[in-house]
């Protein structure tokens, strides 16, 4: 591939001046490494150059450049895409993170549009000062995009729905099969409602680039609650059995979840006795006093059953600007409501000075970590199955082996509540119907000597092989099916040999029923497949 050719792109974005410029980045730049950069470093592409577009008529020409000059291009919108799709060798990165503003709509307090590339902690951040919230994830550094179009769960779940679930409208660049250019369109309700719908839970970069999308703002209430409870490693099948049977009966006020990982001696570090060190821990989300959680039925029960080793004292948050929880005159800062990835046990600690020892992240979304991450939703419900699911997930943690230079977790997410009342024919997210989300996780860095090679790559496969193991393990006693397309994971069981044939069982899993309607609009907006990559959904 003549890789000078995006030097042309360069000189054209560079040349205009104001609005009109934009960035980009060519390999052999001083900027470069940092410009490819994506969130799991386990993937490590070059492309042959980096654009960084802050308009969707900037994105329209960069798109229209690869496409007139046969060239592949790759969008990195939604900023964890834990695959690396996002990237590509030799062809043009297009990377939204400049494309980060507000807009209030002013017709309406309820409204607002936000750009795509906008990262998820400056959304909570300018949403606070008016009282307001998007139902989004849990990591602050998670752009709007992929979150959004994936469908988007989060703390706020229960209470508003999926991210996309608040979608009002989307602007898009798509591309016009007959006239060969693209073009900027808003998607609403009345205008190609299909391709709306496809984009509210159908996965980023299939249709087209969202470069925003209009939002109905939810009100934060004046109280809100965090909590935090452990347990040891030997309630892992206790805590399992009795979240799951209460969780359901918990109001829709209250999103939760329980993260259950791997630690030698399943214990928490004498050194930093906290909550987050012990292997098992649940938290959330309550809309509403820390008096009024610890009075709900449900959790009540949920305590007095498992007995949980810790509990940390809820944090009581006053969301509106200007007024703190005791009624001072004081400006707050958004509250740290997702803080459940700060989990870096003291005994997990590296025991050597090796180079090739090197401790695990201690939060997972404060900088690009290798990783890999799967996901399953249950097959079955009721007390039978639930039991069944618990005790399987507690027998894997159990015999897991401990690796002090890797994170690996499974976590329980919480569905139902709004999530399930939200009208089928308003989004293509395919299990709304699901009670909870399963997430397997494993997070290692890299060795700090380039002779750790061999120990590095020993170390990955171990961690990929967990992952891996552990949603098998459950697929294989038929306790769970499905995936969440946000917790991508390109390596599920397939039996096909034929690569398309591969591609679409592959597929089904994260868009179940919902896939032969993606691959109609699919057809309908994108027949040339321009918007492709490694999982993109192909035309009918």
């Amino acid at each position: 591939m003549d890789l000078n050719v995006f030097t042309e792109l360069k000189e054209e974005a560079s040349k205009n001046r104001g609005d009109c410029r934009f960035r980009v980045v060519l390999r052999g730049e001083y900027e470069y490494d940092a410009a490819r950069e994506i969130s799991n470093s386990y993937v490590d592409r070059l492309p042959a150059a980096v654009a960084f577009p802050r308009t969707a008529r900037h994105v329209q020409k960069c798109i229209q450049f690869c496409i007139d000059r046969n060239k592949f291009f790759r969008l990195r919108s939604g900023g964890h895409q834990h695959e690396g799709m996002s990237s590509l060798d030799d062809g043009l990165m297009i990377r939204l993170s400049e494309m980060c503003l507000i807009e209030f709509d002013d017709s309406s307090e309820e409204e607002a549009w936000i750009d795509t590339g906008m990262k998820l902690g400056q959304v909570y951040t300018e949403l606070h000062r008016r009282g307001q919230i998007i139902p989004g994830g849990g990591c602050f550094t998670v752009n709007v995009g992929g979150l959004t179009q994936g469908g988007g769960w989060g703390l706020h779940a229960r209470k508003h729905g999926l991210t996309c679930d608040s979608v009002r409208a989307v602007e898009v660049v798509l591309y016009d099969h007959e006239t060969g250019r693209t073009a900027v369109e808003t998607i609403t309700p009345e205008h190609r409602s299909e391709l709306l719908r496809a984009l509210r839970g159908g996965g980023g970069g299939n249709f087209g680039v969202v470069t925003r999308f209009k939002f109905r703002l939810a009100e934060i209430p004046k109280e809100l609650v965090v909590f935090r409870l452990g347990w040891r490693a030997d309630q892992a099948e206790t805590v399992a059995k009795v979240w799951l049977e209460v969780q359901d009966r918990f109001p829709d006020e209250l999103t939760s979840f329980v993260r259950m990982g791997v630690m030698e001696n399943g214990a928490p570090s004498a050194a930093d006795p906290q909550a987050r060190d012990f292997p098992i821990y649940a938290g959330g989300l309550f809309y509403g006093s820390a008096e009024e959680l610890w009075k709900l039925p449900a959790m009540r029960e949920f305590l007095e059953r498992t007995k949980p080793a810790q509990i940390d004292t809820p944090i009581e948050q006053g969301l509106h600007p200007g007024v703190s929880p005791n009624g001072e005159d004081k400006t707050l800062e958004p509250p740290d409501l997702f803080g459940y990835d700060d989990f870096t046990p003291a005994s997990i600690a590296p025991r050597s000075d090796s180079f090739c020892d090197v401790a695990p992240p201690s939060v997972n979304c404060d900088r690009p970590h290798p990783h890999k991450v799967s996901s399953a939703f249950p097959t079955g419900e009721g007390e039978e199955f639930r039991d069944q699911i618990a005790t399987a997930v507690a027998d894997y943690l159990n015999q897991s082996r401990h690796d002090p230079n890797v994170r690996s977790y499974m976590t329980f997410h919480a569905m139902g509540g709004a999530i399930s009342r939200a009208p089928s024919e308003s989004s293509c997210f395919a299990y709304r119907d699901k009670a909870f989300l399963l997430q397997f996780q494993s997070w290692w860095n890299k060795a700090r000597d380039s002779s750790c090679e061999k120990v590095m790559k020993e170390r990955q496969e171990r961690a990929i092989e967990w992952v891996r193991d552990f949603r098998e393990t459950l697929n294989r006693k038929g306790l769970v099916e499905g995936a969440f397309i946000n917790f991508v994971d390109k390596n599920l069981p397939v039996e096909s040999t034929a690569c398309a044939e591969k591609r679409l069982e592959l597929l089904r899993y994260y868009y179940a029923d919902e896939l032969p309607f993606l691959r109609g609009v699919k057809r309908e907006v994108d027949p040339s497949d321009v918007f492709k990559f490694e999982m993109s959904i192909p035309p009918a």
